[in-house]
């Protein structure tokens, strides 16, 4: 795939749906590859107000158009130019690159003055952000970091930012003092890689030069804000609720291993070990299908396919997979004390998804999935309501999880509860779980 810049015949044009006017439609566009039909390239346009396929932009080469750049991340950063927001460009982003190369910024303030250590090695520090969805900083979480020589070359040093976006490096010796090294920092870690067409997204933030037998600070780098590109970070920083519900209940990850998350995708699911993502905003989207890579990769687990609505009924199999995957993102994101828990942007046809007061209208029974969440989320909850008078945590309901074998609905997991609970609590998880509308035999 050539990604390098190159002239452009033809026309583009954009379209719009009904309702949205051009001047709504004209903010900021990122743009990300659909498919192609003839002569016909298709994009996805995400604009203000924001939505799935809110408008289209097509291409429509000439006859004698000599070829077209169909790079993603090329096309992404083609567009932060077009606006003037020269620090979009990428580095690297050709086919020969094994990544998507961006350029990160240091924030203005005063430097810690070069500090020294105590066993007279050399290290380099700092601090990651980036601008989430609301425009405030946040602190650039869980990222692998690198140290890398500023006339090029392998890393020297590499770890990762702490959960408040802080990093320390040491360098490997003392021959260090005088040299110059760029801290390079890529969206993922051992557990997760954000990424597209299978390259990841990696910032090089300013040169740093190293100071024998002291700590140097590289300050406070930040990823561009209003690009495209960056948006990725926002995804990052969804998933990394993820391992904070682990973590922060010291809950073994040994089995944990890397789940890739492309974006921008064609769609919203999870399939073949990998998330695929449409709106880097839309958080709760992203929790439900990173909810079904961690339903797969940790527990020995089954699911049944095919197409589901969710307030229908359908296989129990579904259902179950479906609904643990809408609750783990409650887990992650929700308030555990909410009267109301509900998500922002699941199922816009029924949005607000309330999963702690479900309508009346969705089908009842372990057969559907909005019906399963709620079941999970009472047996989580922390809000005593009607019949709901029990509150495990999630390290109890994973442990839970763990322990079966197969396991491919609600009631093979109710199975597994049976085997660990005393009557008067499994009398209680019933009356619960009733309550939501699942009957458990």
């Amino acid at each position: 795939m050539n990604t390098s810049a190159q002239p452009v015949q033809g026309s583009l044009e954009l379209q719009l749906p009904s309702g949205l006017s051009s001047a709504s439609g004209s903010a900021r566009v990122s743009i990300a590859l659909q498919g192609n039909q003839s002569q016909t390239e298709r994009y996805l346009l995400h604009g203000a107000p924001r939505g799935r396929q809110a408008a289209q932009l097509i291409y429509r080469p000439s006859d004698n158009a000599d070829g077209f750049s169909r790079g993603r991340i090329y096309l992404l950063e083609r567009e932060g130019r077009i606006e003037g927001l020269t620090t979009a460009q990428a580095i690297e982003a050709d086919s020969g690159s094994s990544k998507n190369l961006f350029r990160a910024a240091r924030l203005p303030g005063v430097l810690d003055g070069p500090i020294p250590t105590p066993d007279g090695s050399s290290a380099i520090k700092g601090r990651l952000a980036w601008y989430d969805a609301a425009g405030a900083l946040a602190a650039g979480r869980y990222v692998t970091v690198e140290l890398v020589p500023a006339g090029g070359g392998n890393p020297v040093a590499k770890g990762a930012t702490d959960p408040d976006g802080n990093f320390q490096l040491t360098l490997p010796d003392a021959s260090a003092e005088g040299k110059a090294f760029l801290p390079r920092f890529t969206l993922g870690n051992e557990r997760w890689l954000v990424k597209t067409s299978d390259k990841p997204y990696v910032w090089e933030a300013p040169e740093v030069t190293a100071a024998a037998g002291s700590i140097v600070d590289a300050g406070d780098l930040v990823l561009p804000k209003g690009l495209p590109s960056s948006e990725a970070a926002w995804i990052h920083g969804t998933v990394s609720k993820a391992l904070d519900a682990f973590a922060s209940r010291n809950i073994d990850i040994g089995w944990w291993k890397q789940i890739g998350i492309e974006w921008p995708s064609g769609g919203d699911y999870y399939s073949w070990g990998e998330v695929n993502l449409t709106e880097p905003h839309q958080w709760d989207v992203i929790g439900h299908e990173f909810g079904h890579a961690i339903f797969f990769t940790g527990t020995n687990s089954q699911a049944g396919g095919g197409q589901h609505k969710i307030d229908e009924c359908y296989t129990s199999s579904l259902a179950f997979s479906e609904g643990w995957a809408t609750f783990f993102g409650g887990v992650c994101h929700l308030d555990r004390a909410d009267t109301d828990a509900r998500f922002q942007f699941l199922v816009p046809r029924r949005a607000p998804i309330r999963i702690e007061n479900v309508p009346a209208d969705v089908c009842m029974t372990e057969k559907n999935e909005w019906r399963v969440s709620a079941a999970l989320w009472d047996l989580y909850d922390s809000n005593p309501d009607g019949a709901d008078g029990v509150a495990y945590d999630f390290d109890r309901i994973w442990a839970w999880m763990r322990k079966g074998n197969r396991m491919g609905s609600l009631t093979n997991f109710w199975s597994v509860i049976k085997k660990d609970l005393t009557a008067e609590e499994l009398a209680a998880v019933r009356a619960s779980m009733q309550q939501s509308g699942v009957v458990l035999p």
